[in-house]
């Protein structure tokens, strides 16, 4: 991760493969910063603490990653999706 500025620009332009995601969302729960965003990112914050993958110290749960990752590479050579149905 760069600058978390503009690691948020980068997310919010869909440019940062799944696990850049994760981490960007993990570096925002861990300073607390994610709570100060729009409303949007608080919900995805709680889901990824209600679902494990991250913890409210901003540690990724790396055997939950592997669960909710599609490991696959899609065509724009991406490093996976994330699923979060």
């Amino acid at each position: 991760m760069k600058h978390i500025a503009i690691d948020v620009m980068s997310f919010e332009a869909g440019e940062l493969s799944a696990r850049e995601s994760v981490e960007l969302f993990a570096t925002l729960i861990k300073s607390g910063l994610v709570w100060n965003l729009q409303g949007w990112y608080g919900r995805q914050a709680e889901w990824f603490l209600e679902t494990g993958l991250i913890s409210r110290e901003g540690e990724i749960d790396e055997e939950i990653y592997a669960e909710l990752v599609d490991e696959d590479e899609d065509e724009d050579e991406r490093e996976g999706e994330l699923v979060t149905t």
